[in-house]
């Protein structure tokens, strides 16, 4: 389980909260453009600068301001735009985030492209990469930024599905704008653009 508590995150001129809620299962994160959506993310990560209380299954890896760096946080992270390293092959980039799972490849249509490079993959083929990446790993929470964007509409339904049955045990937080994704997660936090300080 997930807890935040009193979160303030952002950037010099921008910056979004105070926000409190806690993940045990899946939660979708929704909004408009400029919510900050996809900043939460990086925040809960430590990726970029904020203020409160982050505790994942009763250990406390922020308070205030100080917190465990990023690689020693619980926490798997795809993003929107590059979820898998480009220039290593599909099998190179698996190997490293945690292994192979040849049922999970097959289920996700990526089990052929073991010898191919992320690069020569098509948008929709890198994001189902970069999900089997974050299902493989053994951190505890995965952190999903649009992850079936690019990705036919007709193979949607099939890797939420996916991704539901497979993170069984863990924390997913996920960014979407499909409402199919917050019908199967059930919880949504729907954020607004407002500006909060940091100081």
């Amino acid at each position: 389980m997930i807890r935040v508590r009193d979160f303030v995150y952002g950037y010099k001129d921008l910056n979004f909260g105070p926000l409190s809620f806690e993940v045990d299962g899946t939660l979708a994160i929704t909004g408009p453009n400029g919510s900050g959506k996809s900043s939460l993310l990086k925040a809960l990560l430590g990726g970029i600068k904020s203020y409160g209380i982050i505790e994942v299954d009763g250990k406390i890896i922020q308070k205030g301001k100080k917190g465990l760096k990023p690689e020693k946080r619980p926490m798997v992270y795809v993003p929107q735009k590059e979820p898998a390293i480009p220039f290593l092959t599909v099998e190179e980039n698996l190997t490293l985030a945690g292994g192979i799972d040849e049922d999970l490849l097959e289920e996700l249509g990526i089990k052929k492209y073991m010898k191919v490079k992320v690069s020569k993959l098509s948008g929709g083929l890198r994001k189902r990469v970069g999900i089997a990446m974050a299902l493989l790993s053994e951190k505890k929470v995965i952190l999903l930024d649009e992850p079936l964007s690019g990705v036919d509409p007709e193979s949607r339904t099939t890797i939420i599905d996916i991704i539901v049955k497979r993170s069984k045990g863990k924390d997913v937080v996920w960014v979407t704008h499909f409402e199919e994704v917050v019908r199967a997660l059930g919880k949504t936090l729907r954020l607004q653009p407002v500006k909060s300080s940091l100081s």
